[in-house]
């Protein structure tokens, strides 16, 4: 039975470029308490949104994330840049 205490806050905001285009950016940092392990992780993201329609949008952005725990080396700290896009739609 893994038993876990887990907790995150995050901010966010979105600025607004014109009516179809907005830069939005978002921060996070959580804490995990777990049978034999506890770490700490943090992060950030930017992203140009373009909306394509009433429920539609597409968007691409950089994020970052760190940990004070490798799960994959079982070492110390990690950090990962990456970039990433999508496109939602919804009805």
């Amino acid at each position: 039975d893994l038993e876990a205490f887990t907790f995150e806050g995050s901010v966010g905001h979105s600025f607004e470029i014109d009516e179809k285009s907005s830069i939005d950016i978002a921060a996070f940092l959580g804490y995990v308490d777990g049978d034999g392990s506890d770490y700490a992780y943090h992060g950030a993201s930017a992203d140009v949104n373009y909306s394509l329609g009433d429920s539609s949008n597409a968007s691409i952005g950089v994020r970052i994330s760190d940990a004070s725990y490798d799960f994959y080396t079982e070492d110390g700290p990690t950090q990962e840049a990456y970039v990433g896009a999508a496109i939602s739609t919804g009805w």
